[in-house]
């Protein structure tokens, strides 16, 4: 088993990630209705990694997560690259970035979630010895019997499955001492390049953006807010990217995706703040990370449930709670205020600290 970041001449400090609410693995035994896994292990037991594959959606966040983990997975916990099964979804995913850089071999796409029989015959062939699962986090009964399961739960943490469990935040709901494995924020490329000439907007012009899923931008009160400060400031524009058109304004542009780090950069320079308003909140928020680790301000609903990004923003989150309340953010929103140059919010999510957590979690 490959060593976790940092030079190391033992296994994974136990300084490394906070243990006290650690939850270890099941030992599921046979009964009538559920398979029985592989092996049981307990901690300390995991067996060597000789191949392993992930599963799960390669759309959006996620597919942000597993290409992530794979790729410092490889990078700096020196693993082998996984075999990918990308579940499909609505519009399609980011399958080409998975092949482009883990090659076209490595990504099998899916209709839907396989059964159990048919998720040991597509690992079989490859002789993966591990799976890191992707999922809701309910007991859908999906676990490989040839292979160790990781099971990474985005929306509950309620019903631990599979040999090793886990939440990808604190504000994943919690049955029991489930552990976080959080997301990690991949730093974008620095630089001044930025959209505005290309896209004929003038250089004091207030630009606010967004991106992410394609039907998140759900808040209607917010999308309503959005055409009335437009009628109401003529030096404003929105730029939204993969997101459901809403209005029909030439100041108020849908762009189509983009998911490459410099693209996204190139875009995130291109705007003063960006607006966030997911009435269902966040469990973690990627996008909201992205362009705040760019220097940029975010505004975003004080009702959403999910508080990750606004603990993490710290003064770079502006908080509206109603259409008047964010109403009145678009309209006085000045792009030249002052930031805290020395602010670190995310630190805890770099790359090198999320991978030794990834290791102690899952792999050790």
């Amino acid at each position: 088993m490959s060593k976790p970041p940092e030079e190391r001449t033992e296994g994974p400090s136990k300084s490394a990630v906070k243990t006290e609410n650690r939850w270890r693995p099941i030992c599921r035994r046979a009964k009538e209705g559920h398979s029985q896994s592989a092996r049981c292990h307990k901690r300390g037991t995991m067996p060597p990694l000789r191949a392993w594959a992930f599963v799960g959606s390669c759309l959006r966040g996620t597919g942000v997560a597993m290409f992530d983990y794979a790729d410092y997975g490889e990078t700096l916990l020196k693993l082998p690259a996984p075999h990918f099964f990308c579940i499909s979804g609505p519009g399609g995913g980011d399958e080409d970035k998975f092949r482009e850089r883990f090659g076209k071999h490595k990504v099998t796409m899916l209709p839907g979630w396989p059964s159990t029989q048919r998720l040991d015959e597509l690992l079989r062939p490859h002789n993966v010895s591990h799976v890191y699962l992707h999922k809701a986090g309910g007991n859908d009964g999906i676990v490989a019997r040839t292979a160790v399961n990781l099971v990474h739960a985005v929306f509950t943490g309620k019903h631990p499955h599979g040999d090793r469990y886990a939440r990808i935040s604190s504000f994943v709901s919690n049955g029991g001492h489930v552990p976080v494995v959080p997301y990690l924020v991949r730093p974008l490329p620095s630089g001044k390049t930025h959209r505005r000439k290309a896209l004929r907007i003038a250089p004091t012009t207030t630009v606010l953006c967004r991106y992410g899923g394609y039907e998140t931008f759900d808040i209607k009160f917010a999308q309503l807010a959005v055409v009335e400060a437009v009628k109401r400031r003529a030096d404003l524009e929105f730029l939204f990217v993969n997101t459901a058109p809403f209005a029909q304004h030439e100041r108020i542009r849908f762009l189509p995706k983009t998911s490459t780090d410099a693209a996204k950069a190139d875009f995130i320079r291109t705007c003063d703040a960006m607006l966030h308003a997911r009435s269902g909140g966040e469990t973690f928020g990627l996008a909201i990370a992205e362009f705040a680790m760019l220097g940029k301000r975010v505004i975003t609903a004080r009702v959403a449930p999910s508080a990750v990004h606004i603990q993490e923003l710290g003064e770079r989150a502006m908080l509206f709670h109603s259409y008047d309340s964010l109403l009145e953010l678009l309209l006085a929103f000045d792009r030249n205020a002052h930031l805290d140059p020395e602010w670190n919010g995310y630190a805890k999510y770099r790359p090198a600290h999320v991978m030794r957590i990834f290791y102690d979690v899952f792999l050790s």
